[in-house]
């Protein structure tokens, strides 16, 4: 899944939720529909059509400490 998620030391907070007034974590940056990049919750990743991929998006997966 190379290409398909980034390591982050914290799930931020999902941009859209966010402006909406809620906190939800985020499990995905992606591109959204509007062209802009942004951290997205499941439920919108799903409703924005969002995809994994190089240039399109990646999951978040946090980053185990050594």
């Amino acid at each position: 899944m190379s290409g398909q998620q980034i390591d982050v030391n914290y799930f931020p907070d999902c941009d859209i939720c966010r402006r909406a007034g809620r906190v939800q974590a985020a499990g995905f940056y992606v591109k959204t529909r509007q062209g802009r990049w942004g951290y997205v919750c499941s439920r919108h990743f799903v409703g924005e059509g969002c995809v994994l991929g190089p240039g399109s998006g990646q999951k978040l997966r946090l980053r185990k400490d050594e």
